[in-house]
């Protein structure tokens, strides 16, 4: 659905993890000539300027470096059946399909829909008739699922929240039921994370230090330079007047 972090997943989560394996890749979004906006985007992944491109996807992968494997995330492409004539999407079918169907290079794409756009990928099928081979429904995230989303990363670039902040104060406001929706932590975390950009390192990492001491199992890998307390949290109003702020 709308909301659930697509976008995120495919920039924070799935790049990274091709690039580890040897592929690059491209985000695109398909609101102008489909064919030459992943020409254009992959250029751009490459860091090259944009001029002279051929006519056709195959020609344009063939003439790349032939160790280049490329991954094509078709992001928002939803936008594909609103924005593109008919004869624009049955030629983007034709090109998008020849490039995978040789395999003499290894090209493949991604699609990104929202869901109620996913009957309209049936459109697709007859030129690409493995397209349903991989696919997967992204849901809310849960609480747990949430706690980490929210806390973990941050960790890791030096900001930490008072132990049970996260999973007892500000999921206890975001959640619906077992779920959360990640636009609002992701708005709670900025706002919060905002606010101490102008706090002394030495304070954060003398209020760590004392949350070490209450809570032994405290995670300790990553280094200290901001620290949100609950009292930070709730002059803040919580959640709901974060959201409402914003």
């Amino acid at each position: 659905a709308s909301g659930t972090g697509k976008t995120s997943l495919l920039q924070a989560g799935v790049a990274p993890r091709l690039k580890r394996v040897g592929y690059d890749t491209a985000m695109v979004r398909l609101l102008d000539d489909p064919v030459e906006a992943v020409m254009k985007d992959v250029q751009k992944a490459r860091g090259q300027q944009i001029s002279g491109l051929p006519l056709h996807l195959v020609d344009f992968f063939e003439g790349l470096p032939p160790a280049e494997r490329w991954v094509v995330c078709l992001d928002q492409f939803e936008e594909f059946f609103v924005h593109q004539l008919p004869k624009d999407r049955e030629r983007f079918r034709a090109e998008a399909a020849a490039c995978t169907a040789g395999r003499e290079r290894d090209v493949r794409f991604v699609f990104s829909v929202r869901e109620d756009f996913v009957g309209q990928m049936q459109e697709l099928r007859a030129a690409m008739p493995d397209l349903w081979i991989n696919s997967h429904r992204l849901m809310p995230l849960s609480r747990s699922e949430a706690a980490l989303a929210g806390a973990a990363p941050a960790a890791r670039a030096g900001l930490h929240y008072e132990p049970g902040l996260v999973e007892h104060e500000l999921l206890e406001e975001l959640g619906e039921g077992d779920s959360v929706a990640p636009p609002n932590l992701q708005i709670v975390c900025k706002i919060l994370y905002q606010e101490v950009l102008s706090q002394a390192q030495e304070e954060a990492q003398a209020l760590v230090a004392a949350w070490q001491k209450a809570h032994p199992d405290l995670d300790s890998r990553y280094p200290v330079c901001y620290a949100v307390t609950r009292a930070r949290y709730r002059d803040q109003g919580g959640a709901h007047n974060i959201l409402r702020g914003h």
